[in-house]
């Protein structure tokens, strides 16, 4: 999945924002498992994403970016 999403961000980006992305450590996981909270079936977190935009006026194109092929 990291792959896929980095590569549309990638491609549909404009070239002077910025974009990162992680997975979650799987010891984050076992972590949230063992204090109770969140349920295994919940998963939700796994991949953080970052679009850093030249300024406020681009936050918009950025957000629809997003919204557009994501849930």
């Amino acid at each position: 999945m990291k792959e896929a999403v980095d590569s549309y961000f990638r491609a549909q980006k404009r070239p002077a924002w910025h974009y990162e992305s992680r997975l979650k450590e799987l010891e984050s996981y076992a972590l949230k498992l063992e204090t109770g909270r969140f349920m295994p079936g919940e998963l939700e977190d796994f991949l953080a994403c970052c679009i850093v935009v030249a300024n406020k006026s681009e936050v918009g194109q950025a957000t629809n970016l997003v919204v557009t092929a994501f849930d």
